[in-house]
């Protein structure tokens, strides 16, 4: 009986730190995604707090900044795939359809990791490529995009950030 009470009380404490760090991950990344907005004018932020809504707002405001609206339409079609496919999936436990489901997650979890790529190289050209791999393969992402909002958005350092990241390009 006392196993199960403290199998119970870790579990317990183990799910208050995953709602902690959930809530600042989302905290975290509303700003980020509300700054960037911000920095470049790009219409409604206040997209970057809803849920749902903030991953299509993300699509918009990764495309937005640096131009490029192929990346807006493939990211918004396989957000709506996603979407659409988990809500079917779901009332109909479709093996078939739950394949596809699986696919569309990856290829807007893809995306996403591209569009990240875009903000990092406006942000920091020089090392885009690096803060990429490391989000992708460690959790580190949330750490580079408080880095990113205290030392680059809003700075008036983007501009010139940015300009040489479309030199590059």
């Amino acid at each position: 009986m006392e196993f199960i009470g403290a199998f119970i009380g870790i579990m317990a404490v183990i799910m208050i730190i995953a709602l902690i760090m959930a809530l600042a991950s989302y905290i975290v990344n509303g700003l980020f995604l509300m700054g960037i907005a911000k920095e470049h004018n790009i219409e409604n932020p206040w997209m970057a707090w809803v849920p749902v809504l903030n991953s299509y707002y993300f699509g918009k405001v990764a495309g937005s900044i640096t131009n490029d609206n192929n990346y807006v339409k493939n990211y918004l079609i396989s957000f709506i795939a996603y979407i659409v496919l988990v809500t079917i999936t779901g009332a109909t436990e479709s093996a078939i359809l739950g394949l596809l489901m699986g696919i569309a997650a990856i290829a807007f979890i893809v995306f996403y990791f591209i569009g990240l790529n875009k903000i990092y190289k406006v942000y920091v050209p020089q090392s885009a490529t690096v803060f990429t791999v490391l989000s992708i393969i460690t959790i580190v992402q949330f750490v580079l995009m408080i880095y990113l909002l205290t030392s680059k958005i809003g700075k008036g350092q983007v501009q010139t950030d940015y300009n040489n990241y479309q030199n590059y390009r």
